[in-house]
């Protein structure tokens, strides 16, 4: 498996990030290969899971951090459609269709893909129109994303003239849906692979159907997934690669079966409490100002750099500190503070507890340093003087006991 260079992998990042903002959708990586039988088609694979349900993202952070840990696999940027949908056009059939249509069109940003001729046109729809996917059934060559489906970003290799999205006129969007829900096939390609079988044209609408039907009946995407396995290697002709047929299953997870209750609205566990916003002035300058500056320069919630500051100042305080909590009943508490940080992938969790750490961690290497140094110039019988601690990445009670009977 061939990965990228450490410079193209960057550049893939910063293009992926320049889409998502440009855009304002989530990204995700995929791998594109060759397909051996047809040097003009490609597979394209996702390399997460659930990306159509909450996994794909969109803070230059998260971006970053997800193409990093898949950089041994990554090729190319995934972009989730739905808000923004995009029209698929290949071949010379679909060229004369887009020439045809050039009222109903407003020129948008348009991207070159790699097959000849091809184009991604993007299109933003308001937030209460939901277009699926339609394969082949606008026209020979014309595909469609929209809920539950993706595009290859190809703006890295072919830049688009046009950045802006246009909104899609109300013609486009009643042309799609009605695109989208027909039932015939697109004049001039039937779809059909002979023999009973479904053809290119056909095979993703085919499936996708399926899978819909069995979500409605109650199905899970695990249950649905083999289902569309099988009928993919007996009826598509070739058959979808794995991936697509995985794509078309996770596609239909929001979709709510027949007679099944709604989830209810999320309700706020811990607003009974009304514990206040952490915020920057809640704490002094000299423990707000580096927690505030990194959570701005990153794009994180600054509540979490705030917090693992706040946990990070109470772990250096010595125990001989006591806080008055009742003066009246003489209750003392010494300064010990648990913190508890809450986040999807991306929402910078373990960099911002980094950075709040690193001045704990540098004490400790700097005594860790120092002990050796005491250690090595000890004769060898000599007593080792107790080992420092500041910092402790094993939790048990035993090792906990042998760090705290040398640090009391």
């Amino acid at each position: 498996m061939t990965s990228l260079t450490p410079e193209q992998l960057d550049h893939l990042i910063a293009s992926a990030c320049r889409t998502a903002e440009e855009l304002g959708v989530s990204v995700f990586p995929v791998r594109v290969e060759p397909d051996p039988s047809d040097p003009n088609k490609a597979t394209k694979r996702p390399l997460i899971k659930g990306w159509a349900n909450g996994a794909a993202v969109s803070n230059p952070a998260a971006i970053e951090e997800l193409f990093r840990e898949h950089a041994n696999a990554a090729t190319h940027c995934g972009i989730q459609t739905g808000r923004i949908v995009v029209l698929d056009l290949d071949g010379e059939q679909a060229q004369a269709w887009w020439r045809a249509h050039l009222e109903m069109l407003p020129p948008t940003r348009t991207v070159d893909t790699r097959r000849p001729g091809g184009k991604h046109l993007f299109y933003r729809v308001p937030a209460n129109v939901e277009l699926r996917n339609s394969a082949g059934r606008i026209a020979p060559g014309v595909d469609f994303r929209g809920v539950g489906g993706f595009v290859v970003d190809w703006s890295a290799e072919h830049p688009p003239a046009v950045d802006e999205v246009a909104d899609a006129p109300a013609e486009l969007i009643a042309f799609l849906q009605r695109a989208s829900s027909s039932r015939e096939p697109p004049s001039g390609n039937d779809g059909a692979a002979g023999d009973g079988f479904v053809g290119e044209g056909r095979r993703n609408e085919f499936l996708s159907k399926e899978a819909f039907r069995l979500r409605k009946l109650g199905f899970t995407v695990e249950q649905i997934y083999p289902v569309l396995l099988a009928l993919n290697a007996a009826c598509c002709r070739p058959p979808l690669d794995d991936t697509e047929v995985r794509a078309i299953s996770e596609g239909k997870a929001n979709i709510e079966a027949e007679g099944e209750t709604a989830w209810p609205a999320p309700v706020d566990i811990l607003a009974e409490f009304g514990a206040p916003e952490l915020r920057p002035e809640c704490l002094p300058p000299v423990l707000s100002e580096f927690p505030a500056a990194f959570a701005a320069g990153s794009g994180h919630d600054p509540t979490i750099t705030l917090s693992a500051a706040l946990a990070a100042a109470a772990a250096a305080l010595s125990d001989q500190f006591q806080i008055v909590a009742d003066s009246s009943t003489g209750w003392f508490q010494p300064p010990i503070l648990w913190t508890l940080a809450i986040g999807r992938p991306g929402a910078g969790k373990t960099p911002g507890q980094r950075a709040m750490l690193a001045p704990l961690w540098k004490i400790h290497r700097e005594l860790d340093e120092q002990w050796h140094q005491e250690v090595a110039g000890l004769e060898k019988e000599a007593k080792k003087p107790p080992k420092p601690r500041i910092v402790v990445a094993d939790a048990t009670i035993e090792a906990l006991s042998e760090a705290l009977r040398d640090n009391p």
